[in-house]
């Protein structure tokens, strides 16, 4: 009895809800944004086989599947692309000076405009100068630092966090309310922030340019996964978001792409992530709509907010099923499960059911 009352008390006790404000970063005469993204268990990836299933999306390629559980931590992630105008106030330079890949008006020209023709390594070398600079002008604690997001974290984001609506872009099911894509801007970036944001607040995840992740490319596997990071070694780096060139299905959140380190395109960009505590707020949660009921060796769930963790857990602690709901009521056959006692979790809502 008291390893029970211990466990609910331990699962009562989590954070449940992070709350923090706004980061601004100044470089010169140049402010930059990242916002925070509570951390969360969501579906990554998409698939076109069931439409009774997690993530379905007629447009799904094969290397979006299978549709797997992936846990993130808290982080922050940049309210938009690195920009032309924060990346020259710190680095005096263009990428690739040496080169003729520069910023032209024939591909977008100016201060508010994506910084693109960037290598993997050529943000690197950014974010190196960004730490470097942030530290000596104490706007960075000692354990924090700016990096790439991982893939599993920009896909994350792009979907809205813990706010997703489950919409198939960035922020709405309609491309042109929040992207710029072949449609509407077929030969050029465009400047930031000047479509709808997602969910989050964040702007241009699916359109304009895409964005490199930290993650050697690899396949995905079905097992669940704990803030994934990719492969520990590889031939390609991950490349996520729409692109202003491309057509609207390879501009869905899952979407997927990859290159060499190495490659400089005209609509290669990236987001910063920043890793730092997020301070935690836990709000009064209204859980009373959440009903969970066990009847005929069948749990039903009904008042469920989308997108909310659902975990069924025995009395030893050992989750025995986890799930994100995907509607309002959720259902869970215990037929295989040993008559007994399990725990319940639903978002923050926790109860005991007992199978007979």
């Amino acid at each position: 009895m008291k390893q029970l009352l211990l466990l609910i008390g331990v699962l009562l006790c989590l954070p449940t809800s992070t709350y923090a404000t706004d980061r601004t970063f100044t470089v010169g005469d140049v402010s930059f944004t990242m916002l925070p993204v509570a951390g969360n268990t969501f579906y990554m990836g998409a698939q076109k086989t069931s439409n009774q299933q997690p993530n379905y999306d007629a447009n799904a390629s094969s290397n979006e599947q299978p549709v797997h559980l992936v846990t993130v931590n808290d982080f922050y992630i940049g309210q938009y692309v690195i920009t032309q105008g924060l990346w020259e106030a710190l680095m005096y330079e263009t990428p690739n000076a040496a080169s003729n890949n520069q910023w032209t008006e024939g591909y977008g020209l100016g201060t508010s405009y994506p910084a693109y023709y960037i290598t993997y390594t050529d943000v690197q070398r950014f974010i190196d100068a960004l730490n470097g600079f942030c530290r000596l002008t104490n706007q960075l604690k000692a354990d924090e630092y700016f990096r790439l997001p991982t893939e599993a974290e920009w896909e994350f984001a792009a979907r809205g966090g813990s706010l997703s609506k489950g919409y198939l872009y960035a922020g709405s099911n309609y491309i042109n309310d929040v992207a710029w894509y072949v449609e509407n801007s077929p030969e050029s970036t465009q400047a930031v922030g000047k479509k709808q944001p997602n969910e989050l607040g964040l702007y241009d995840m699916s359109g304009n340019v895409m964005e490199w992740c930290s993650d050697y490319y690899t396949d995905y596997t079905e097992q669940a996964q704990n803030n994934p990071t990719g492969a520990t070694s590889g031939t390609y780096r991950v490349l996520r978001g729409g692109v202003y060139l491309r057509p609207a299905t390879l501009c869905r959140i899952a979407a997927r792409s990859y290159a060499f380190e190495d490659t400089s395109v005209s609509y290669y960009g990236a987001r910063l992530a920043l890793q730092a505590h997020l301070p935690t707020h836990t709000p009064a949660a209204a859980v009373d709509k959440i009903n969970i009921a066990c009847h005929n060796q069948q749990l039903t769930i009904t008042g469920i907010p989308i997108n909310t963790p659902i975990r069924v857990i025995n009395l030893m602690g050992t989750t025995l099923y986890q799930a994100i709901s995907t509607d309002n009521t959720h259902t869970i056959n215990l037929i295989n499960y040993p008559t007994g006692v399990y725990i319940v979790k639903v978002g923050t809502h926790v109860k005991r059911i007992k199978k007979q």
